[in-house]
């Protein structure tokens, strides 16, 4: 089965064109093209169309390959280019390849013209292989950049200790302006003495590649002041080397509000256990109640009889 070929020749020989043609219609190609000679038209060809590949001559009369090639880069800079000449030197062929040639074939060898086509549209294929990829990981990379900072969370990497990244919540957390007054400390300063020795065996499972599981901590704000916080730490990789992502949350309302609930209940024990009282005294009574009721009611039985 033939093989569909969007080729765009830049030659101003005709002969040399139907050439060209033959050897890739002979090893299976279906060429679909147009054949340009003058700058002019082939602006119109490279805005106008999707080529698969174009075959350039390397001397014409009107149109040199430097110019060419300084066109594709500029206007289709992913089209691969294949020189095709008779007129060429090995010096020169370099020089093109430089510019941005994909391959150079001589016009009294076009039956390696097609082996040079294959190679060029495999390398094509491969490269926009590549600019994917890379487009859908930067597309994830920002996705994930706005999540974190927008996270309600304190969200921080540190790299051997050293902060090198925080988040707008990891500044209100700390009580900083700018990430200025964080980055560049490292992570124990703000550690509580308490706690100290847990966080350094915490960062030895991170270099493991280990997840640092949740738990709560105290920690100091740049006033010195002590906030509790929850914490775990993920291992990471920033700027290509491996570093922690320690996500944090600040746990002093909850805190406050549990001291608060325990304070009440030891406030008010004797009074729970009085009430408790009440009310066992209260079922007495009324156990009472319905014994001297069956009581009485026996003893008018009796009276009557």
């Amino acid at each position: 089965m033939s093989k569909p070929l969007r080729i765009l020749i830049i030659e101003d020989s005709a002969a040399d064109t139907e050439l060209i043609l033959y050897e890739l219609r002979r090893i299976g190609f279906a060429p679909e093209f147009e054949r340009v000679d003058t700058a002019d038209a082939l602006r119109t060809q490279l805005v106008g169309r999707n080529w698969d590949v174009a075959l350039c001559d390397y001397a014409m009369p009107h149109l040199n390959t430097t110019e060419v090639l300084r066109l594709l880069k500029h206007l289709s800079p992913d089209l691969p280019c294949i020189v095709v000449s008779g007129a060429l030197g090995e010096e020169s062929a370099v020089g093109m390849m430089r510019e941005g040639a994909t391959d150079f074939v001589r016009k009294d060898s076009l039956a390696r013209l097609p082996i040079a086509v294959e190679h060029a549209l495999s390398e094509a294929n491969v490269r926009r292989g590549h600019q994917r990829a890379e487009a859908m990981r930067r597309e994830s990379d920002e996705k994930y950049r706005l999540l974190v900072e927008r996270s309600p969370d304190a969200i921080y990497i540190h790299r051997k200790g050293e902060l090198v990244y925080v988040n707008p919540a990891t500044l209100t957390l700390f009580g900083a302006t700018s990430p200025e007054q964080l980055l560049g400390r490292h992570v124990m300063t703000f550690v509580h003495p308490d706690f100290k020795e847990v966080v350094l065996q915490r960062m030895k499972l991170s270099l493991e590649n280990k997840i640092s599981p949740l738990m709560e901590q105290r920690l100091f704000r740049l006033d010195g002041s002590v906030v509790d916080v929850e914490v775990i730490g993920i291992p990471f990789t920033f700027g290509g080397e491996p570093a922690v992502q320690v996500i944090l949350r600040d746990i002093g309302e909850r805190k406050r509000a549990e001291k608060c609930t325990a304070r009440k209940r030891g406030t008010f024990p004797d009074a729970h256990r009085r009430s408790k009282r009440l009310r066992a005294g209260a079922a007495r009574c009324r156990r009472l109640r319905v014994q001297l009721e069956r009581k009485r009611r026996t003893h008018s039985r009796i009276q009557r009889r």
